[in-house]
């Protein structure tokens, strides 16, 4: 069961691309969000950020963990 879920909030990263002549600056917002077990332990990290277009929050990358004794290890997805 998952009773800890921590959300950070890293708000107005700023992404400044330039392409020849071009340049122009986007403003992301990011959640981090950490998911742990009842023992504390890290099962799941998630990253999101708001679609472009839609503005609607999806998520970039999910990460999940398990530990091999004390090492903590992440399961590529």
């Amino acid at each position: 069961t998952w009773r800890k879920t921590l959300e950070y909030d890293a708000n107005q990263i700023i992404v400044k691309s330039e392409f020849g002549r071009s340049t122009w600056e986007d403003k992301y917002r990011y959640i981090y969000r950490y998911i742990y077990d009842d023992d504390g332990l890290l099962q799941t990290y998630q990253k999101k950020s708001p679609d472009s277009s839609t503005g609607e929050w999806e998520t970039d990358s999910t990460n999940f963990y398990y530990y091999e004794g004390t090492k903590l290890v992440r399961v590529e997805t």
